[in-house]
C-alpha cells in the first residue's frame, strides 16, 4: 500500500499532465524524439539507479532555468521526483520518501 505522500507527489504529476495542453508554445502531443531527456528517464525508472535519477533531477532543474515555459520538462522532473519514491519505498526509506515528497514541485527560476 502506497503512502498518503506517494499518492501526493502521484497526483502532482498527474496536474502536470494536464497543463501541458495550456501551456504557451508547447505541443499538447510530444513524441519521444522531441524529449532529448525522456529516454534517460525512462532507463533510471527500469534500472531505480539513485545516481542516475540524481543527474536527471539536476540537468531538468537546470533546463528550467533555462526554459521556465517548457511543460515537458516540469512533466519529466516530476516522473523523477516519482521514481524517486519508488526507489525509497523500495528500500523502505520513509523519511527519504517523505523529504521527496515535500521537496517536489516546480523548481524556481
Amino acid at each position: 500500500m502506497r503512502s498518503s505522500k506517494s499518492s501526493y507527489l502521484r497526483l502532482l504529476a498527474v496536474g502536470y499532465v494536464s497543463l501541458l495542453p495550456l501551456a504557451p508554445g508547447a505541443p499538447a502531443s510530444a513524441s519521444a524524439a522531441d524529449d532529448p531527456l525522456g529516454a534517460a528517464v525512462e532507463a533510471a525508472r527500469k534500472t531505480h539507479d539513485e545516481k542516475q535519477l540524481q543527474s536527471l533531477k539536476a540537468q531538468l532543474e537546470q533546463l528550467i532555468a533555462q526554459n521556465s515555459n517548457d511543460a515537458g520538462i516540469y512533466l519529466d522532473l516530476a516522473r523523477v521526483h516519482e521514481y524517486f519514491l519508488d526507489v525509497y519505498e523500495m528500500r523502505k526509506d520513509k523519511k527519504a520518501a517523505c523529504a521527496t515528497s515535500f521537496s517536489s514541485g516546480p523548481a524556481k527560476s
